[in-house]
C-alpha cells in the first residue's frame, strides 16, 4: 500500500504528526496533556520519532486538536493525548502520554478508518 518517502502529514493547532515509510512516527510541538504520543515533558520544536509505533503495520492515522488515533494492519486502535472527555475510548478520563490499545475493538467488524475531532474519535468499521 505505501512504497517509500513521506506518506501522512497531520497538523492541528497544537500539534504535527508525520509517518515516514509507513513504520516510523514523528511529533512535535506542545507536549501538554501528553499530546506528543511520548515521555517528554518539554515542549518538542523539532520531530522526534515515536518509538512505540516502529515496527508496527499503521495503515490509518489521525490528530484532533489534543488527542491522537492510529489503526494497525491487524486492526487494533491506539490512542493518545488529552482524555478528559473521554475521546481516547479507554476505560479512564486520564491523559495519556503514550499509545494506549482501545480494547473495545477486539473481535468486532474490521476497522477501515479512524477520524480525531476537537473532543472526539471516530471509528469506521465495516
Amino acid at each position: 500500500m505505501f512504497h517509500s518517502g513521506f506518506v501522512y502529514c497531520l497538523l492541528t493547532a497544537h500539534n504535527s504528526l508525520f509517518t515516514f515509510l509507513a513504520t516510523k512516527f514523528h511529533s512535535w510541538g506542545s507536549y501538554k496533556d501528553g499530546k506528543l504520543g511520548i515521555q517528554t515533558d518539554r515542549d518538542h520544536v523539532e520531530p522526534i520519532e515515536m518509538e512505540f509505533f516502529r515496527g508496527k503495520n499503521v495503515v490509518r492515522i489521525a490528530a484532533g486538536c489534543d488527542h491522537s488515533a492510529v489503526v494497525t494492519a491487524e486492526g487494533d486502535v491506539y490512542t493518545w493525548g488529552f482524555g478528559q472527555h473521554g475521546a481516547l475510548g479507554l476505560d479512564d478520563l486520564l491523559d495519556s502520554p503514550m499509545p494506549r490499545k482501545v480494547t473495545r475493538f477486539q473481535g468486532a467488524a474490521p476497522i477501515v478508518d479512524v477520524q480525531c475531532g476537537m473532543d472526539l474519535t471516530l471509528v469506521e468499521t465495516l
